[in-house]
């Protein structure tokens, strides 16, 4: 594809495109200050909403709700995967190029940011965000259009918005790269390192960031986590030893949710803690990281063929000052709904439950 009157013989020139071409980190840092970073101040060229002194200390109820209706706005943009037509794609470009006084070169649209990496060797480290960078595009949108009492607000605003609609892309005299968007699969995990209802970046079936079967551009994460493929695609490499050689706290959480909480304990011979009639209590150290504990109760429900079933509770282990029976840890698993504890004492759990039946 052609814009600007370049030839494509032009614009793939490796001479051309490599990080160390001045005019296109220029571009990429003109780009950065006029269009992206407005609201930092730190540029001197660009506008900034308190050149009038104007300070809106309070919305209004009904600008409060029109926030609320900008912010989802962007959050669909952001996480949406499609993208414009190829007509639509060379006139965001060529307003960018505009804007900055520059001829549009040729534009290349490119698989994900590994193909065009590929394709156009010496550009790592360049890429603009452009669906990432919604959030500043959509605080500035709602001031402009929803708060009159603010002035000046950058003009470029709606550009920034509109560039949203593309993915990562690369800004250079003689050729810009805009990759297509990936599929963003957010989720509420289901899990024990997760509290709460919220949703993050999770997939326990592939890329939680996914350009394509196979494209190293692809991202996984489970609750939020980077990881490696093979925490996600073949979670059965995971040894004991892969765990406890992890220097990373959060994955290494990860990596024992995946493992199997319990199986975890089990195989590095976990320490019991105590032991009574209602359970026993398990503590594992990890290091720089919580204590994992667990208590092992048996269900009450006989299976179909009459045994009964062991199960494995994780516990808090700083619930009633730090954790020593397991009855305290069963207490400590009963909350009422603001999390706080629902047994003041751990002793009277079950005598309560007993009497109010």
């Amino acid at each position: 594809m052609k814009s600007g009157g370049k030839s494509e013989t032009q614009c793939m020139s490796k001479s051309k495109i490599n990080s160390g071409d001045k005019s296109g980190l220029e571009l990429r840092l003109l780009y950065s200050r006029r269009l992206i970073r407005a609201h930092t101040g730190q540029d001197t060229e660009t506008v900034k909403i308190e050149k009038r002194n104007i300070m809106v200390e309070k919305l209004t109820k009904e600008q409060e709700d029109k926030m609320v209706q900008y912010a989802n706005e962007g959050i669909q943009r952001g996480l949406s995967s499609e993208m414009p037509p190829l007509s639509e794609i060379e006139s965001i470009v060529g307003r960018v190029y505009t804007k900055l006084g520059l001829e549009t070169p040729p534009i290349h649209v490119s698989d994900s940011p590994y193909r065009a990496l590929k394709d156009y060797p010496g550009t790592s480290n360049e890429f603009v965000w452009m669906n990432h960078s919604i959030e500043s595009a959509m605080f500035f949108k709602f001031f402009k259009e929803e708060v009159p009492e603010v002035k000046d607000i950058e003009e470029s605003t709606e550009l920034v918005c509109d560039m949203s609609k593309l993915g990562w892309t690369l800004f250079y005299d003689e050729i810009c790269i805009v990759t297509k968007k990936p599929v963003v699969h957010m989720e509420v995990p289901n899990q024990d390192i997760v509290a709460g209802d919220i949703k993050m970046c999770h997939n326990l079936d592939g890329p939680a960031i996914d350009f394509g079967k196979g494209d190293p551009s692809n991202v996984y994460m489970i609750a939020g986590v980077v990881v490696e493929p093979y925490v996600v695609e073949n979670p059965e490499q995971i040894t004991t030893l892969d765990i406890e050689g992890e220097t990373n706290m959060e994955v290494r959480r990860v990596k024992i949710d995946q493992y199997g909480q319990s199986r975890y304990l089990q195989d590095t011979g976990a320490e019991v803690v105590a032991e009574d009639d209602f359970g026993v209590l398990y503590r594992k150290s990890l290091g720089d990281d919580e204590a994992l504990m667990m208590v092992k109760v048996v269900n009450s429900t006989p299976e179909p063929d009459g045994t009964f079933k062991d199960y494995f509770i994780r516990v808090d282990p700083n619930a009633y000052g730090g954790l020593k029976t397991a009855r305290a840890a069963i207490a400590s698993t009963w909350r009422n709904e603001d999390e706080s504890l629902m047994f003041d004492d751990p002793n009277d759990y079950c005598d309560q439950l007993v009497a109010q039946t």
